[in-house]
């Protein structure tokens, strides 16, 4: 299983950097597609916002939707949970 690295801008769910290194092109598509399921938009191919906002369920939904599709999380920044 591989992991999806997270950055995150907040506490409040709103917006995060997606580490794309060492994926292959296939999968950031289809981390994208999960992304947008939990409810995130792209505003660049690696920065997505929250279409609500605050939204303190989004890291539920992100590991929701990338575990469906056989992805771990790291939501990269303990100090900011």
């Amino acid at each position: 299983m591989k992991t999806v690295h997270l950055d995150w801008s907040d506490t409040e769910g709103v917006g995060f950097l997606l580490r794309t290194k060492g994926f292959w092109n296939f999968e950031i598509e289809e981390i994208t597609m999960a992304l947008e399921k939990a409810g995130y938009t792209a505003h660049t191919p690696d920065h997505f916002v929250s279409a609500v906002q605050p939204r303190p369920d989004g890291r539920d939904r992100i590991a929701d939707e990338l575990e469906k599709i056989g992805y771990g999380v790291d939501h990269g920044d303990s100090d900011v949970a």
